[in-house]
C-alpha cells in the first residue's frame, strides 16, 4: 500500500508545471510581460495580480508538498538506514542531503510568496536570494544524494548505484544539465531591473536558461521522488545484513571435522589414561574406538550400544 506514496512526485511536478506555465500566460494576456519577450524569466511572471496569485499559492504548494515527499521518504528509508554499521559515513551524508533540502523547500516559498518588484528593494534582495538558495541547495541535496548512494556500504540499498544503476545515471545525467545552466540563469536574473532593465535577447536568454535549470530540477525531484519511493517501498528491507535469519543451517563440514578431531582427543586422553594404570595399548585404543563411536551415534539420535570390554 505505501507504494501510492509513488504517485506524489509526478502529481508535485505536474502542479508545478501548471503555476508557471499559467502564471506566463496570464502575465502576457494582461499586458504585463511585452509580447516580445517570448520566455520571461519566471519571477517576471509572480509580480502583478492575477497571475501573482497562482504564482504565489502554486510554488508555496509545491514547497510544502516537497518537503513532505522528503518526510515520507526519510520515513520509509529508516527501516533500511538502520541495517547500516554504526557511524556510517555514507547515511551521515544522507542526513545532511536533507537538510539542503529542507533549506531548497524554505527558498522556493520565499520565491513564491516574496514578489520580485511592487514590494521595495528589500524584498527584491529577499526574492533573488531565495531564488539562488532554492536551486543551489537543490543541487547540493543531489549531489550528497548521490555521492552517498554510490559507495560501498550503502550498496545493499534498492535505490543504490550498485542496485539500480539506471536510476542512479538518470538521476546524475539530469543533475548534471541542472548545473550546466544555473550559472547563466542566475547571471541573466533580470533582479531589480525588471523588464525595463535590460535587453529584450538577453531577458529571453535568461528565461531560458532559468527553464532549462527549472526542467532539469524538476525532472530530477520527480526520479529521485517516485523511483526511490516506489523501490524502497516495493521490498521489504531484511532482518539483517548478513543472510537470511530463518533460513534452516547445515553443518558445515569444518563442523563435522571438528567433531571427530574431538572424538580423537579423547581417545587419546584415555589412551593416556589407560597406560598411565598399566593397562595393555590395545585395550585402551579399543575403550578410544568406543568413546568415538558413542559420541557419533549420540549426535545421530541413535541409541548407542553398549559394549563389555574384557
Amino acid at each position: 500500500m505505501t507504494q501510492y506514496v509513488a504517485l506524489l512526485p509526478p502529481l508535485v511536478a505536474c502542479l508545478a508545471y501548471y503555476s508557471l506555465s499559467e502564471s506566463v500566460r496570464l502575465a502576457h494576456l494582461h499586458g504585463h510581460v511585452p509580447p516580445e519577450i517570448s520566455t520571461p524569466p519566471l519571477s517576471l511572471a509572480g509580480i502583478s495580480a492575477p497571475e501573482y496569485y497562482v504564482f504565489a499559492g502554486g510554488l508555496a504548494s509545491v514547497s510544502v508538498l516537497l518537503k513532505l515527499m522528503e518526510w515520507l521518504h526519510a520515513r520509509i528509508a529508516a527501516p533500511w538506514l538502520a541495517l547500516a554499521p554504526p557511524g556510517c559515513e555514507s547515511v551521515a551524508g544522507l542526513v545532511t542531503s536533507r537538510f539542503y533540502f529542507t533549506l531548497a523547500c524554505a527558498g522556493l516559498a520565499v520565491v513564491g510568496i516574496v514578489p520580485l518588484q511592487g514590494w521595495g528593494a528589500g524584498a527584491s534582495l529577499l526574492h533573488v536570494s531565495g531564488s539562488a538558495v532554492f536551486f543551489s541547495f537543490t543541487l547540493a541535496h543531489g549531489r550528497a544524494l548521490l555521492s552517498a548512494l554510490s559507495t560501498d556500504e550503502l550498496a545493499y540499498l534498492p535505490t543504490s548505484q550498485a542496485r539500480a544503476p539506471l536510476l542512479w545515471w538518470a538521476k546524475a545525467a539530469v543533475m548534471g544539465s541542472g548545473f550546466l545552466s544555473f550559472i547563466p540563469a542566475q547571471l541573466m536574473h533580470p533582479g531589480e531591473k525588471g523588464v525595463d532593465g535590460g535587453e529584450t535577447l538577453d531577458i529571453n536568454r535568461g528565461g531560458v536558461s532559468q527553464y532549462w535549470l527549472v526542467a532539469s530540477l524538476v525532472v530530477y525531484l520527480t526520479l529521485w521522488g517516485a523511483g526511490d519511493l516506489w523501490l524502497l517501498s516495493s521490498e521489504a528491507p531484511p532482518a539483517s545484513l548478513g543472510g537470511d535469519a530463518g533460513a534452516p543451517e547445515e553443518l558445515p563440514p569444518l563442523v563435522h571435522e571438528s567433531v571427530l578431531a574431538a572424538a580423537a582427543a579423547v581417545g587419546r586422553s584415555v589412551s593416556r589414561g589407560a597406560a598411565a594404570a598399566g593397562a595393555p595399548a590395545k585395550k585402551a585404543w579399543r575403550a578410544a574406538a568406543a568413546a568415538a563411536l558413542d559420541a557419533s551415534a549420540a549426535g545421530d539420535g541413535d541409541e548407542a550400544p553398549t559394549k563389555k570390554n574384557e
